[in-house]
């Protein structure tokens, strides 16, 4: 997690792989994004059409990143 911990997706995410199958009713949503959330030892995908805002807790401290 060095390199980071929160992405914003351009291309080939879950969103993009599932929008090619069959039933996948978001599919033709518009301006959806992605992002994705690293963990120790799991992932999360986020698919919106809203800006997000995390809160972090760091050192003690509360901070909000928005993207």
């Amino acid at each position: 997690m060095a390199g980071g911990w929160l992405y914003k997706v351009k291309s080939g995410g879950w969103f993009e792989i599932e929008s090619r199958r069959d039933g996948f009713i978001s599919k033709n949503a518009p301006n959806m994004v992605e992002y994705i959330i690293l963990g120790l030892d799991m992932c999360v995908s986020v698919i919106t059409k809203e800006n997000i805002n995390i809160l972090s807790l760091s050192n003690g401290k509360l901070q909000k990143i928005t993207t």
